[in-house]
C-alpha cells in the first residue's frame, strides 16, 4: 500500500472562458495533494463548467511565476454535432 495522500480542494473564484463560437462560465477550483506530513507534493487548476457538467481546462503553474492553461479546443456532442 502507498503512502497516504490529501488532496485539498478550494473554489478560488469564477471565470468566462470561449472555446469556438461559445463562451463558457467556469469555476476555478485549486487542488493541493499533500503528503501524510501535510506538506504539499502537488498543486493544479481546474476549469469546471457546472453547466456542461465536467472540466473545460486545467491550468499549471510554472517555476518562474508564469501560468500554462490548456482549454478544449472544441466540444461535441456524442453523436458528432458540435454542442453549440
Amino acid at each position: 500500500m502507498g503512502a497516504s495522500v490529501s488532496l485539498e480542494l478550494t473554489v478560488t473564484g469564477q471565470e468566462h472562458i470561449r472555446i469556438g463560437s461559445c463562451s463558457y462560465e467556469v469555476l476555478v477550483i485549486r487542488n493541493r495533494f499533500m503528503n501524510a506530513e501535510g506538506r504539499v507534493t502537488d498543486q493544479d487548476t481546474d476549469l469546471y463548467s457546472p453547466e456542461l457538467g465536467f472540466l473545460l481546462g486545467k491550468r499549471y503553474d510554472e517555476r518562474d511565476g508564469g501560468q500554462t492553461t490548456i482549454l478544449y479546443e472544441r466540444i461535441k456532442s456524442m453523436g458528432g454535432d458540435e454542442a453549440r
